[in-house]
């Protein structure tokens, strides 16, 4: 997973990773300057990605019921 505009890792840093690590598939936030995507970003095709690698097939619900609330950010303490 990788943010085109990340000053930390940088994208061309992500995709030689991606080259070395077999199997694995490249997943490319375009324009976003973060360099935390998942869960801090805001982005469902980002959240959703990686549910979908993380959570397997057999604990996912068949239909789901999507808010089209903004998500409420939790505070640093």
């Amino acid at each position: 997973m990788a943010a085109t505009g990340d000053r930390r890792a940088t994208y061309k840093s992500s995709v030689t990773l991606h080259e070395q690590l077999l199997g694995s598939k490249p997943l490319t936030l375009k324009g976003a300057s973060r360099h935390v995507l998942f869960g801090r970003y805001s982005n469902v095709c980002v959240d959703d990605e990686v549910n979908r690698y993380l959570v397997p097939a057999s604990c996912r619900r068949r239909n789901r019921l999507a808010s089209s609330a903004p998500v409420r950010r939790l505070r640093r303490i």
